[in-house]
């Protein structure tokens, strides 16, 4: 405990170093004398001692009687008004810098103050983008979905010249929202993000080339050795003839590793201090296509392309490739 001591003739102060106080004057002056003026021939010490408390101050006065060398009520007094106020810590300003104020309100009350009931958030308009991601994901499947079953179009493309069962669904949506509503909520500065940052695109290729394929591609590898296969991956592996809603057909330990991967570039490059609404959007809508492609049944890249760029086939899966694995 830090503590200030100011002593002028016969007065001494204690503190702990909380705050200011004002020496106050005593009551009477004969609360401060311990015995009359005559006393001149004593020669131990005597005194009179009061103690205020104000929170974690504390505030002693000493009155020392040495012989008849005492001071007089008067002169206390002006010895105090000299003393003043003693600083022994922290100014206000800094100590309302370190406040934390936490405030229990009602959801009326957050709605009218602008805050979101649902992700708690000083920004609402985070809750509209998850849900548009979510209504723009849908979307994507279904038109990949649509343009397999358009068999005047895809007839002479398709992988396997059969119909598709019930078990390509989708049902990964509302478990990556509710994700994304925790990484508001564990990184605050995602609601303060710019609409686009051209640094961003770059740094996101980088950290995906470089940390989530890779994660992807030894995660899927432990999910066909016998124990995880037998356990976790056999419903993805359900659907023979694959369709863009096979891509989202999983357990639970597939879908949370899955949005960690996803996660991953975007929250690097944020952290890099180059992502944007922009980013987000595009890469998840970027991922969901080329996951759609993979499992839809209608071959689309001509086989041309892979002689031209012999290197493709390590960055891009085809859908024959991707249909061989299921079957």
């Amino acid at each position: 405990m830090n503590s200030l001591f100011v002593i002028r003739n016969d007065w001494s102060f204690e503190g702990d170093g909380d705050g200011s106080v004002v020496l106050p004057p005593t009551d009477s002056s004969a609360d401060l004398e311990s015995g009359d003026d005559d006393d001149d021939d004593e020669s131990q010490v005597e005194g009179f001692t009061r103690s205020y408390d104000f929170g974690s101050i504390s505030l002693v006065w000493v009155k020392k009687l040495i012989g008849s060398a005492h001071m007089s009520y008067e002169e206390l007094l002006a010895l105090g008004e000299r003393i003043g106020i003693v600083n022994t810590g922290l100014s206000e300003e800094m100590m309302s810098k370190g406040l934390i104020e936490t405030i229990y309100c009602s959801s009326n009350q957050l709605q009218e103050e602008g805050t979101c009931v649902i992700c708690l958030t000083q920004n609402p308009s985070w809750c509209l983008h998850i849900l548009l991601l979510c209504a723009l994901r849908g979307l994507v499947h279904q038109l990949w979905f649509s343009f397999c079953n358009m068999l005047f179009l895809t007839r002479n493309s398709r992988i396997l010249q059969r119909g598709i069962d019930v078990n390509g669904i989708d049902n990964f949506k509302i478990l990556q929202a509710v994700m994304a509503s925790m990484a508001l909520l564990s990184f605050p500065f995602l609601e303060n993000l710019p609409s686009w940052n051209t640094k961003g695109i770059m740094c996101c290729i980088v950290i995906h080339v470089g940390i989530s394929e890779p994660l992807y591609y030894w995660f899927h590898r432990l999910l066909h050795t016998q124990y995880f296969f037998s356990h976790y991956h056999p419903l993805h592996h359900a659907s023979i003839v694959t369709q863009p809603f096979t891509a989202g057909m999983a357990t639970l330990l597939e879908h949370l590793m899955m949005g960690v991967i996803i996660g991953i570039p975007i929250l690097g490059t944020c952290l890099y201090g180059h992502g944007s609404i922009s980013l987000i959007y595009g890469y998840i809508l970027v991922f969901d296509f080329l996951r759609c492609m993979g499992h839809s049944n209608v071959e689309i890249i001509p086989h041309v392309l892979f002689q031209i760029f012999p290197l493709l086939k390590y960055f891009l899966y085809t859908p024959t490739y991707h249909s061989l694995h299921h079957t």
